[in-house]
């Protein structure tokens, strides 16, 4: 495979954000006091430049990652709820002071600063979550947040600061969810009054007011000079979409004042080595090869392990990423504490892997499949790499972002390239291979894994969650699921003079407090 052109990955889906049990504390992310403070001048127009644009900015619409290319759009107007801290790992407070459980990890509370208000002017208080995260549960809606509003029982606003939450379930990792899916809040106002219009002209109480939106380009953004932390030190913010990997890398490089979503380790390393400044969050996952198991071939175990088994990692990292990337041995980084050293991806075996192949075409007939993808570098080496075995036939499909990522929450594909990237993994690793899940777009299902992600959920003690995802990634693994194709972290490019004091689950800026210039 060495002769293979190497090529711009992008994750396209990207999901992150980590444990935290009982109390979220830690520094506010968006508070304006705190070493995170430091640096920077104010004023200025900062552009961040990131991939395909989501198809409205309602919180409903949002995943809140910066892989996707949402979180930092989402973050601008809403600000956040609860924040996972990408450095620490931890759940840190926002416009919500604190999430507090009983000894039960079923009953909640959440506490709200006080005196925050929407830019119409109407409150931010504790109906406007209520009503914000009930409305993810309409299935009309279609909200991507759904699978996590509806864990809730009930609620209820005992003042305009305290909202009393009753989970169906024990779950130790409730502010992990609530930081990684529920985070943006809307005005109830404006998501009443504009109906579907709210997402494209939003109203929140993050840090800027929401100006424009060119479609396929550009979202303006002006400051909040009554954002409850305190006005940003920018005067203008314009976040763009670029879907294509090296004209983003391009952009940042010929421009300034901006900030560049990177998601090839190689264009990373490259940028890096012409003086950039290169921020990496490192993460679990990767980059994905997503089989769907309701379609033939895939629908055959036989087939899937004999892909597993064609497959070599460190040769895809050395091939695709110039060895940029990180070699995975499972579906954990070795930093993360739910890191299991002894499970372990299956080694390549041709041999095994064309018996397999044969018994299946014996059967079957020969394995013909397409595999849809937004960059065809990496699709093309498992092109060639499955290709290797008799009676295989690969095509490449190239599709626009937003076309490969919708395809891949409605089922109507075969197999997919896409990525996750976690700090920890509630709640998108648990949505990603949850029987049912949001992001099971291959349509997984495994009593063994909903079972450990369950017992997950209801422990708040750190050695049995850790060997709860151990039992999920051994039956993955058996089951020849959802494959990690390389290690690749979370990664921004900033122009000299660009800072950003804190970032957020796999790389969201803190640009209520980012600043250019000297």
């Amino acid at each position: 495979m060495t002769d293979l052109t190497r090529r711009s990955i992008l994750a396209a889906i990207a999901l992150s954000t980590p444990l935290a049990l009982g109390a979220c504390g830690g520094d506010d992310p968006t508070g304006s006091t705190g070493a995170a403070k430091d640096g920077g001048a104010t004023g200025g127009t900062l552009t961040y430049v990131t991939g395909p644009e989501p198809v409205g900015l309602d919180p409903a619409n949002l995943q809140i990652t910066a892989g996707s290319g949402h979180g930092g759009r989402g973050y601008a107007v809403f600000g956040m709820l609860l924040g996972v801290d990408s450095e620490k790992g931890e759940v840190v407070p926002g416009i919500a002071d604190s999430l507090e459980s009983t000894t039960d990890l079923a009953s909640w509370t959440l506490k709200l600063k006080d005196g925050v208000k929407f830019t119409d002017g109407t409150p931010f208080d504790a109906e406007a979550v209520k009503y914000n995260w009930e409305r993810h549960t309409d299935p009309k809606l279609g909200s991507v947040q759904a699978s996590i509003a509806g864990r809730i029982k009930s609620m209820k606003a005992s003042d305009a600061t305290t909202l009393e939450i009753t989970l169906k379930e024990p779950l130790a990792q409730w502010p992990s969810l609530v930081a990684g899916g529920l985070t943006f809040i809307g005005s109830p106002k404006a998501l009443k009054d504009k109906g579907k219009e709210f997402a494209g002209s939003p109203v929140g109480a993050g840090p800027f007011i929401f100006e424009s939106w060119r479609r396929n380009d550009a979202v303006e953004y002006k400051p909040n000079p009554d954002y409850y932390a305190g006005a940003p030190k920018l005067e203008h913010l314009t976040i763009r979409s670029v879907p294509d990997e090296q004209q983003r890398a391009d952009t940042v490089t010929s421009g300034s004042d901006m900030i560049a979503r990177i998601t090839n380790p190689q264009t990373a390393a490259d940028l890096k080595t012409n003086g950039a400044t290169v921020h990496v969050v490192d993460v679990s996952g990767g980059t994905t090869f997503i089989m769907n198991f309701q379609k033939a071939p895939f629908d055959d175990a036989r087939v899937r392990e004999a892909l597993w088994l064609t497959f070599d990692h460190k040769d895809y990292n050395e091939t695709v990423f110039g060895g940029n990337a990180t070699t995975p041995t499972n579906y954990f980084a070795e930093g993360s504490p739910y890191f299991t050293p002894e499970v372990k991806f299956p080694e390549p075996d041709l041999a095994k892997a064309q018996q397999l192949i044969d018994e299946y075409t014996k059967d079957k007939g020969s394995v013909s499949f397409s595999i849809q993808t937004q960059q065809p570098g990496p699709a093309e080496y498992l092109q060639q790499t499955f290709q290797q075995l008799k009676g295989v036939k690969v095509k490449v499909e190239q599709l626009a972002g937003p076309t490969q990522v919708g395809n891949a929450f409605s089922g109507n594909f075969v197999a997919s390239t896409l990525g996750i990237q976690v700090v920890t993994p509630a709640p998108q690793f648990h949505d990603e291979f949850r029987t049912g899940g949001s992001r099971n777009f291959g349509k997984y299902s495994s009593e063994v894994v909903d079972k450990a992600l369950a017992e997950i959920e209801a422990s708040a003690d750190l050695d049995e969650q850790r060997k709860g995802y151990a039992k999920v990634q051994e039956q993955l693994i058996k089951d020849h699921a959802e494959m990690i194709t390389a290690r690749v972290n979370g990664m921004d490019v900033l122009n000299e003079g660009v800072i950003v004091p804190q970032w957020f689950s796999d790389g969201i800026p803190a640009l209520d407090r980012a600043s250019v210039g000297n």
